[in-house]
């Protein structure tokens, strides 16, 4: 053994001697002189590299040894794929060199994986898997048992006495034959949802009472027009406000499963971005992360959209469901919303020496700079102030007293002309409040939808469902609105969509062979607005509004329904018929509870 060190010092005294002599092509050749412990080249390499120095050792003196081994994760033999935290111990499995290998560390001490001598039950467990072929671990999913999902199997790794892991109590026991194709799994209660190794179906397994043990069950089956030819980039589970498995699918399209097993719910639904019938692009929903947040998941989705000819990527959350103010609902894609709500202690006061009727001059005061110049000209201002009052019973009552105004001249930056719609009430004359909204007739800061046809919610009311009607389209990054308003989103559009499957009547004789004809549909829904049913095919002239607006104010928005509504439909006699569409294209609420519909039959031909 020799520890070559180079010595620029040391001269180059010429060649000769016994050394190897390569062949002459390369005009190189050596000495050593084991006395001044020395390499001399015969040709002499780049300055400063000709001679080296060399330390001699006597055999056996750096006590070298033939028992060695190499560690089982290196460059050479790859890493583990998966590990995961599972009876107080971390677990890694699957490297290039072993793919059905599984190590557990020591109990408590994560990162020792070293063994006592003799063996003690806290030592680190290794152990392979045992399969008809090469079965690639593709997932540990720790439940009550450790679940081992591999390429074409599913096994469940067990212990000894009382279940306890230790390195001579382990148990590998075969489940099924499905397989994993590395999809990280999703734990959901007590059980597991995994996607099959081809991608077609996606499985849950949990410990089954009738077969005691954990078997897969496809919850796709019902589903499968959703997945066949389709490839998965990501599966999320979404615990709040409802219980969601969502799936970004190859071709963009997000899949989402309602996935309640304990009340037997289990329903799979497509969701689409940014599908409109005019400006249609490629948009597409790429990956999909879900984070615990504090009220409800928070979802964020890489998508890509075609924005002004350019293909763009956007990182999108999802809005929150359950608001205050229904004001602040979000039902579009993409979007972005103006809040012209004061939330400062900046106040207003309204004064006049003309009159407080609606073709008066009047003057708005702030007392902060509000105002930028003559582009405020057109934009408004919702005034409100709420007052304690006693009702005609003698009840104490909040009244809130309101006027809505048009900035007709930019004075100063604290100072405006407007006038109001409606004339003034005697309760905002002349005083100052912070309760206020300022309204603008332009909308910028929209650029990210440059040339897009959107989808307008603003002040309670739609402006635009961005499928039919007058087309609002983004240009230069702004929109002008009808109006000015106060509150509003500004997104993508969407349909919300549910077509029913054949009429049937539970606990009674079948009649989809029978004539029958659908007159009315009744439906229970929970905070929804919007909701239009067609009877039959899809079809713009045959479907029918559900009436909601019943004791709002005049310009008060309509609230949504709670409870029941029904519908009168077009329908024809027949036996292929009762299908029918419950609607929404407006961006609004909509969760239904309950479908009824109301028809008639008969088994005369």
């Amino acid at each position: 053994m020799v520890q070559m060190i180079q010595d620029p010092s040391f001269d180059n005294p010429g060649g000769g001697g016994g050394g190897y002599t390569p062949p002459p092509a390369t005009g190189q050749g050596w000495t050593v002189n084991a006395t001044t412990h020395e390499i001399t080249f015969a040709l002499a390499p780049a300055a400063g590299t000709n001679n080296i120095k060399v330390n001699e050792y006597t055999p056996g003196s750096l006590k070298g040894t033939t028992k060695f081994a190499i560690g089982s994760w290196c460059d050479e033999y790859g890493y583990p794929t998966e590990c995961e935290f599972f009876s107080d111990r971390l677990w890694h499995a699957g490297t290039t060199a072993d793919p059905q290998m599984i190590w557990g560390s020591q109990t408590g001490d994560y990162t020792n994986f070293g063994r006592s001598s003799p063996i003690v039950d806290s030592d680190a467990v290794s152990f392979a898997i045992n399969a008809r072929q090469v079965n690639a671990i593709m997932d540990l999913v720790p439940l009550d048992k450790m679940i081992v999902l591999a390429k074409s199997s599913e096994f469940l790794l067990t212990g000894g006495q009382n279940e306890v892991i230790s390195p001579t109590t382990i148990n590998i026991k075969p489940q099924s034959y499905h397989g994993s194709n590395g999809m990280q799994a999703k734990v959901v209660g007590d059980t597991a949802i995994f996607q099959k190794e081809q991608g077609q179906h996606v499985f849950d397994i949990g410990y089954r009472f009738e077969s005691d043990g954990y078997k897969p069950n496809d919850i796709s089956a019902f589903a499968a027009h959703l997945f066949e030819g389709h490839t998965f980039k990501r599966m999320e589970w979404v615990p709040a406000p409802w219980q969601t498995l969502v799936m970004a699918r190859g071709d963009g399209v997000e899949l989402g499963c309602t996935y309640m097993p304990i009340q037997e719910v289990l329903g799979w639904h497509r969701h689409d971005t940014g599908r409109t019938t005019i400006g249609y692009g490629d948009d597409a929903v790429e990956d999909i992360v879900a984070l615990p947040g504090s009220s409800q998941t928070e979802v964020f989705y890489l998508t890509r959209r075609t924005v002004n000819g350019v293909t763009k990527r956007y990182i999108e959350q999802a809005a929150p469901i359950f608001v205050d103010d229904i004001l602040d609902w979000f039902y579009v894609d993409c979007g972005l919303k103006f809040d012209g709500r004061n939330t400062t202690a900046t106040t207003v006061t309204l004064t006049t020496a003309a009159g407080w009727a609606g073709t008066d001059d009047i003057t708005l005061t702030a007392s902060s700079a509000l105002f930028v110049g003559i582009t405020d000209v057109g934009d408004g201002f919702t005034i409100y102030r709420k007052m304690a009052e006693i009702d005609d019973n003698g009840e104490p009552v909040e009244n809130v007293y309101q006027v809505r105004v048009v900035i007709t001249a930019y004075v100063s930056p604290t100072v405006v002309t407007v006038r109001a719609i409606g004339g003034v009430p005697v309760q905002l004359q002349a005083t100052t409040t912070a309760q206020w909204t300022i309204m603008r007739d332009t909308i910028s800061g929209l650029g990210h939808l440059e040339g897009r046809r959107v989808a307008i919610y603003a002040d309670g009311a739609v402006i635009s469902n961005g499928r039919s009607g007058t087309p609002y389209v983004v240009t230069g990054g702004a929109l002008a609105m009808p109006t000015p308003v106060g509150v509003c989103t500004i997104g993508l559009p969407y349909r919300t969509h549910l077509e029913t499957l054949a009429l049937t009547v539970q606990n009674a004789p079948p009649v989809r062979g029978d004539k029958k004809l659908l007159w009315k549909v009744g439906v229970h829904v929970r905070n929804t607005r919007g909701v239009r049913i067609c009877g039959g095919m899809l079809r713009a002239d045959y479907t029918y509004d559900m009436p909601q607006r019943e004791e709002e104010d005049y310009a008060e928005p309509t609230q949504p329904l709670t409870g029941y509504g029904e519908v009168p439909v077009d329908s024809e006699w027949g036996e292929d018929v009762g299908k029918f569409h419950l609607i929404v294209d407006d961006p609004l609420p909509f969760e239904i509870l309950a479908v009824l519909p109301k028809f008639v039959t008969s088994d005369i031909p």
